[in-house]
């Protein structure tokens, strides 16, 4: 996630749309970034809103899912 997110946000889309894809082949329940555990364990603190500002961010650069899709 972290790659992934750092490539998106220096602009590097393909390797880190690479990157996201490897991160949910290895683990394909971690599909959005609502996935991440951590994130939910950091909601009261300041990293969260850090983390949601940097690494959240390069992965919407990349088009990967926020949320969990709808089943």
């Amino acid at each position: 996630m972290k790659l992934a997110g750092t490539l998106g946000l220096m602009g590097r889309l393909d390797e880190a749309r690479a990157a996201a894809a490897e991160m949910v082949k290895l683990k394909p329940d971690f599909n959005s970034a609502a996935k991440d555990p951590r994130l939910d364990t950091l909601q009261e603190s300041a990293i969260y809103g850090l983390a949601r500002r940097t690494i959240i961010q390069g992965l919407r650069n990349i088009g990967f899912p926020e949320e969990v899709a709808a089943q």
